[in-house]
């Protein structure tokens, strides 16, 4: 929001960013953001702000003009055993997909507690534990405080281990 366009001393001079979120889209909106926004159209889902289902999917389908450098994506788990990234509604996990396939570079983006082992939320899987599928996971470390010998922390550290071990670099 604050960013200040075109940067100086960088090359980057413009930035739009799609999305199917209403509270991005109210942060990016305002016209003296000097980032653009584009919101995809269609249907809210219920007691949320994305915007999924079939009018947002058939928004993105046929605006064959929009095609991105870089998608950063959230998701619901990071299924560490089955190498899945999952999304909370089939809807939502659908809508990732197509952001994916109209994207250069797909960025996972969650929190340290998303990467998960065993039994939990199951979720609806929107993508591959893979380099075909993924660039990179960018996640935050467990709570300071704790020692490196600490279940939470070796457990942690597996899990970043597993995922590098197929390909996709873990930013953390």
């Amino acid at each position: 929001k604050e960013l200040g366009l075109p940067v100086p001393g960088s090359t980057l001079c413009s930035l739009t960013v799609c999305t199917n979120s209403r509270r991005i889209f109210e942060v990016l909106g305002p016209p003296e953001v000097s980032v653009k926004c584009i919101v995809v159209g269609g249907q809210q889902k219920f007691h949320g702000p994305a915007i999924a289902g079939a009018m947002a999917e058939l928004f993105l389908r046929t605006a064959s003009i929009l095609q991105f450098g870089m998608c950063i994506l959230g998701a619901t788990k990071v299924d560490v055993e089955r190498f899945v990234v999952c999304s909370d509604s089939q809807e939502e996990a659908a809508m990732k997909q197509l952001f994916m396939e109209k994207s250069s570079l797909t960025i996972i983006c969650v929190d340290n507690g998303k990467l998960q082992t065993g039994p939990g939320r199951e979720g609806y899987k929107f993508a591959a534990i893979d380099p075909k599928h993924i660039d990179a996971i960018l996640t935050n470390s467990p709570a300071r405080g704790r020692n490196e010998g600490d279940d939470d922390s070796v457990s942690f550290q597996a899990k970043v281990a597993a995922i590098e071990g197929r390909g996709v670099p873990v930013l953390v």
